[in-house]
């Protein structure tokens, strides 16, 4: 059985008279080639992408592929901008490792997909997994996205994410590597967590 999570206390501002850009700020940044890398925007703070390991590029990789057999190669999408609720998108922007639509991307306007569109969206977390289950997870949860996963990759498992609120998501469980797991769109789709994740990637704990 998953383990049942309890829901991750707020983090106080350790800097709350900080610089806080905006998404207009960093159009104009990445318009003038000042910003040149590949970046997210997360609660105001320009985070640059890094370059991503082996084994994170390839649990991407393999996360996308079983949701293609899933789901169908049209509904799955990678790395690519989600909508934050509005109150939130002044000072984030996301492009999820994975996200599925519940129809193909062929048929959806140029915008970015938002709460009506999404089934599911993923991270792939290996350096990232404190942002990933604080600041991420409540912004997700606020825009109504019903289903947010995270890989964690060097625990091999997955931590599922349901029942969004403007506080957080109220159902957070851990999957761990000999657990099956399924989306709630597709229950009948089950998978061993332990499958998900390249077999050369070090179980080492944290």
């Amino acid at each position: 059985m998953p383990t049942l999570l309890v829901p991750e206390p707020p983090v106080p501002d350790q800097f709350p008279s900080r610089k806080r850009f905006t998404r207009d700020e960093v159009t104009f940044l990445v318009d003038n080639n000042l910003l040149t890398e590949r970046y997210e925007l997360i609660d105001g703070e320009i985070v640059i992408k890094m370059p991503q390991n082996h084994p994170h590029r390839l649990t991407l990789l393999i996360i996308a592929m079983w949701l293609e057999q899933v789901f169908g190669r049209t509904c799955v999408e990678s790395q690519q901008s989600v909508k934050i609720q509005k109150s939130d998108s002044l000072h984030n922007i996301y492009e999820p490792d994975v996200m599925v639509h519940n129809r193909s991307a062929l048929e959806m306007k140029e915008d970015e997909p938002d709460d009506q569109d999404v089934i599911l969206v993923v991270e792939v977390s290996d350096s990232t997994l404190a942002t990933d289950r604080n600041i991420k997870a409540k912004i997700y949860a606020r825009s109504h996205y019903r289903e947010y996963w995270i890989a964690n990759v060097k625990k091999r498992q997955i931590i599922v994410h349901r029942d969004p609120t403007a506080d957080g998501y109220t159902a957070v469980s851990v999957y761990t590597a000999e657990e099956e797991i399924a989306t709630l769109a597709r229950p009948d789709a089950k998978i061993r967590v332990n499958d998900l994740f390249p077999p050369d990637v070090s179980s080492k704990q944290e």
